[in-house]
């Protein structure tokens, strides 16, 4: 007769029981059964590819949306960078959304003057609010 561990090992991969195939969907584990982060860099990698997504997006609702909802698609881009790289990919996602909000959607918006007031309380906002997005989104990583 077997123990739990050694069927455990016997099965994993195999398909025969519903904990090996859940292993492997799991993100890697180190030798004491701690999960593994992704690598540093993958992280940060997911914050710039999550934001450029949101930008072409936004870019792309341009035409309906015009200067209205400017920060709205890039919510997402946070919480994905925060969840998937921590605390630092997320705050980088905050400072790159908030250049991009600055160079492609108030400076293309005719109604808007890059650089008002308006614009700047409104930047401010989104800054700190997606800065607590990002922290939210890596404590629960």
């Amino acid at each position: 007769m077997l123990a739990p561990d050694e069927l455990n090992e016997k099965n994993v991969g195999s398909g025969e029981t519903g904990e090996g195939t859940e292993e492997t969907r799991q993100s890697r584990r180190d030798w004491a059964g701690r999960q593994v982060p992704p690598p540093l860099i993958a992280g940060y990698a997911a914050a710039i590819l999550s934001v450029t997504v949101a930008t072409l997006i936004r870019l792309g609702l341009n035409p309906i949306w015009g200067s209205r909802f400017p920060y709205l698609v890039f919510f997402p881009a946070i919480v994905v960078a925060g969840l998937y790289g921590g605390l630092g990919p997320g705050l980088l996602s905050v400072a790159l959304s908030a250049g991009s909000i600055v160079l492609f959607v108030l400076s293309l918006s005719g109604t808007s003057q890059a650089g008002s007031a308006d614009d700047a309380t409104g930047l401010t906002a989104f800054a700190v609010t997606g800065i607590l997005l990002a922290a939210i989104a890596a404590a629960q990583r």
